[in-house]
């Protein structure tokens, strides 16, 4: 996917990053996909991550979302030692790339990276 910088800034907690997806499949609903980021970090996105190289260091969850669509979203932890992300810290990382970029998108905070990303397909 081709990436369009759309902010960067340094905040006092750190160094944060957003990008929206230039190309690729548009949202089929974002109410939908709302709904899917928000069971994923309930149920598969949350809880303990591992340092960055590590296995446990990202994880990945994939939703059909109807009309042939479907919704990844992968979560990485970007530091080391490891570190717990709660479903409200998971949730509002995703929600930004839904709502805020018509193709998904990507975003960087001091420690998570999120991508949310429509796609043609079914999760397999």
């Amino acid at each position: 996917m081709q990436l369009t910088n759309v902010l960067t800034f340094f905040t006092l907690t750190g160094y944060a990053t957003a990008e929206c997806y230039k190309t690729g499949f548009d949202w089929y609903d974002k109410n939908s996909a709302l709904n899917i980021a928000y069971a994923a970090c309930h149920l598969t996105l949350s809880g303990t991550y591992g340092p960055e190289s590590s296995f446990s260091g990202q994880r990945v969850s994939c939703a059909n979302s109807g009309q042939g669509a479907k919704v990844d979203m992968i979560i990485k932890h970007i530091k080391g030692g490891n570190r717990d992300l709660g479903p409200g810290e998971c949730f509002d990382g995703l929600r930004k790339q839904i709502e805020d970029c018509g193709k998904g998108g990507k975003s960087t905070y001091e420690n998570w990276e999120y991508k949310a990303d429509p796609n043609e397909g079914n999760c397999n």
